[in-house]
């Protein structure tokens, strides 16, 4: 009578983890999506994860587009390539360029992604 009732025990067991399990999966938003080809896209937390802001020129102030606290992580799906800045500007570092095809994985929160623009010669140059 005991090895049927921890067998049963046991089957209930794994049904229910299994399931807290599933729900548990499907609450962890997909990393990296929302964003278009042919855009620059930058995600409110690190590793493409939290909201996600698309632009197909850039932004000066991405408080602008909802990310008031700036964005941690980008992804560059252009063929051209982007720089960013963690503050607010019309005129970016060469040195901060996201080339085309590439992820910043996490910027840290110290420093921010406040504005972004593709590569022209008045804005982003390198």
């Amino acid at each position: 009578m005991r090895k049927p009732l921890v067998t049963a025990l046991a089957g209930a067991f794994f049904v229910a983890t299994a399931g807290v399990a599933a729900q548990a999966a499907q609450a962890e938003p997909a990393r990296w999506s929302g964003c278009p080809m042919d855009e620059f896209c930058v995600y409110e937390g690190p590793h493409g994860s939290g909201r996600v802001a698309t632009f197909r020129t850039g932004s000066f102030n991405l408080a602008h587009q909802g990310l008031h606290n700036g964005g941690r992580s980008a992804w560059n799906r252009t063929d051209h390539p982007w720089c960013w800045e963690d503050k607010p500007t019309q005129t970016f570092d060469p040195l901060q360029v996201v080339r085309f095809a590439k992820r910043l994985e996490d910027v840290g929160a110290e420093l921010p992604i406040r504005a972004v623009h593709q590569w022209d010669n008045r804005h982003c140059r390198y």
